[in-house]
């Protein structure tokens, strides 16, 4: 965290998941979470990555593109030797963005390293909005599972060999 604590544009940091909702087992990860402006993403990754490099090496990296939740980007990183499930969830969020991943009910108590602003705590959910965004996911999924069953389905049932789709071995059809 020093190495993130130096830098005059990161504003506060803190860890997220498991380590926030009291979850913590032999499956977690660490899941850290930066307070930056969005610009300056790529430079805090790469010092995230320097301080990753001192302890271990970084057997894959992931930059999540588009990103998942607004104002944010996001990177994981697998560590070579580490455990299977282990991998480090690395997320620059703005200001503005950083309130979703606050919301004591969804994410539990930040354990805060840092916080140059003093602002930093777990807020209540906004059960209105969170109920308004699900109702949405599960309409986008309802809608997006049959074109995929489909889409699969055509795939296995043409029975070739497709490296546009990650198929090595020819499918069989049912």
């Amino acid at each position: 965290m020093s190495a993130l604590h130096i830098r005059p544009d990161v504003t506060a940091c803190w860890e997220g998941g498991s380590a926030a909702t009291g979850r913590l087992d032999s499956f977690s990860d660490i899941d850290l979470m930066i307070v930056a402006p969005l610009h300056a993403a790529d430079a805090i990754f790469a010092t995230v990555e320097t301080a990753i490099s001192t302890t271990a090496k970084i057997a894959h990296r992931w930059c999540v593109d588009p990103p998942p939740f607004r104002d944010t980007a996001q990177r994981f990183y697998f560590l070579t030797g580490a455990p299977r499930f282990f991998a480090v969830d690395c997320v620059v969020v703005n200001e503005t963005g950083a309130g979703q991943f606050l919301e004591r009910e969804r994410h539990g108590e930040p354990q805060i390293q840092f916080d140059r602003s003093g602002r930093l705590a777990a807020l209540p959910v906004d059960r209105e909005a969170l109920d308004a965004r699900r109702a949405l996911r599960l309409g986008q999924l309802r809608g997006a599972i049959p074109v995929y069953r489909m889409l699969v389905g055509k795939e296995l049932a043409r029975g070739i060999r497709s490296k546009r789709w990650g198929f090595t071995r020819r499918c069989c059809a049912r």
